[in-house]
């Protein structure tokens, strides 16, 4: 079973990766695209925590340390 706090920083994530993409392209900033990767990349170790919770857990534990690692 996934945790409580796992869901709810997955959808705070969600929220902050929206607001700074909505910051960044309104103030003109397109040389950050390796911040704008390493933000997808926390996200989807989130994600991961969360699924490892419910299936295959070796495989998605795996997924999860390799997005925080590549962040």
């Amino acid at each position: 079973m996934f945790q409580e706090n796992e869901v709810i920083n997955l959808i705070l994530a969600l929220i902050s990766i929206l607001m700074f993409a909505f910051i960044f392209k309104k103030m003109g900033m397109p040389r950050l695209r390796l911040l704008y990767i390493g933000f997808i990349f926390i996200l989807c170790g989130y994600l991961f925590t969360v699924i490892e919770g419910v299936i295959w857990l070796e495989f998605f534990n795996l997924l999860e340390h390799l997005c925080y690692a590549l962040s």
